[in-house]
């Protein structure tokens, strides 16, 4: 089928596409060799036709199909289903979270879950201003004493201070324990200096390639590896602050001298020996004293680094 505008030559009556009756500037009938003068009188121009080129034959409607290029179906005009479908445009403020999405998060996770992390991937913490706001990861002890994030900026360029006070302010309102930050190409010299002024630990990449490793050994060098103790608390007002305290177990004295000779303890107000003195705790917040069996006993969560042992 070919579509194109027609000439019909009113004398014999030969209908083909314009194209065919140009002959050195002027219209020529090809079939009588007339010259054709005047629209109207010589000839017509109905516009648009169509010609088949199996028959040859001019029509002005053609009958129309669609053909599936996935099955190879034919179908009429009008039996098709019509969909609308959305088209996307890339939004350049969104490149950080969109190549974040092509680190391999959960391997960072898991490798902090093994040192006895708490690990939420693309979660949010909300600050003191009642803002939520997102991180790529969020890192805390089991109790939730020690919190830590972990947040992308990535660019064409270096990364300038104003891209840095985004997350500084964060912090602050977050109130978090750390805050890293991977800046992709890396940091102008301003926004390493304001980065350092808000202890904020930041890797820089040329790449995102290659991070999970930088990041999840920065992160384990700066928090360590989570231990659990058992520790005393006093029942009274539940500080953790608390002395074991020898006494006399007939009179609950203090004043005991120990024997390294015999093993015992000699009580200097009453002269009895004890074998086994009565050990009370004796709180240093509210100077409360009284048996282990009254205390309670809590899990706390600690994170020890490598570098400093604590």
């Amino acid at each position: 089928m070919e579509k194109g505008i027609v000439i019909e030559h009113m004398s014999c009556g030969h209908i083909d596409f314009e194209h065919k009756f140009l002959r050195g500037g002027s219209l020529v009938c090809p079939k009588c060799n007339k010259q054709l003068r005047a629209i109207g009188i010589d000839y017509r121009k109905p516009i648009n036709y169509y010609k088949c080129l199996s028959c040859g034959n001019f029509n002005s409607i053609v009958a129309r199909s669609l053909l599936c290029y996935k099955c190879g179906r034919t179908i009429s005009e009008g039996e098709e289903s019509i969909f609308t479908i959305a088209s996307y445009r890339f939004n350049p403020e969104k490149r950080a979270a969109l190549e974040a999405e092509f680190i391999d998060l959960q391997k960072i996770a898991e490798k902090l879950q093994a040192l006895g992390w708490v690990v939420d991937v693309m979660s949010s913490f909300k600050g003191v201003s009642g803002i939520e706001h997102t991180f790529s990861m969020i890192i805390s002890t089991p109790d939730y004493s020690f919190t830590a994030a972990l947040d992308f900026v990535i660019d064409d360029n270096p990364i300038d201070e104003v891209r840095v006070l985004s997350p500084s302010a964060i912090k602050l309102d977050t109130r978090l324990n750390e805050l890293f930050l991977v800046a992709v190409p890396g940091l102008s010299e301003q926004a390493r200096r304001l980065a350092s002024f808000y202890k904020i630990h930041v890797m820089e990449s040329p790449t995102t390639e290659g991070l999970v490793e930088l990041v999840f050994n920065r992160i384990k060098a700066v928090v360590g590896v989570v231990r659990a103790e058992r520790v005393h608390v006093c029942p009274k007002c539940s500080s953790q602050r608390l002395d074991l305290v020898e006494t006399c177990a007939k009179y609950g004295s203090e004043k005991l001298l120990y024997n390294t000779l015999n093993d015992y303890h000699v009580c200097l107000e009453c002269g009895c020996r004890n074998k086994s003195p009565t050990i009370l705790a004796y709180c240093r917040e509210c100077k409360s004293k009284f048996s282990l069996d009254e205390t309670r006993s809590i899990m706390v969560y600690k994170h020890v680094t490598e570098k400093t042992g604590g």
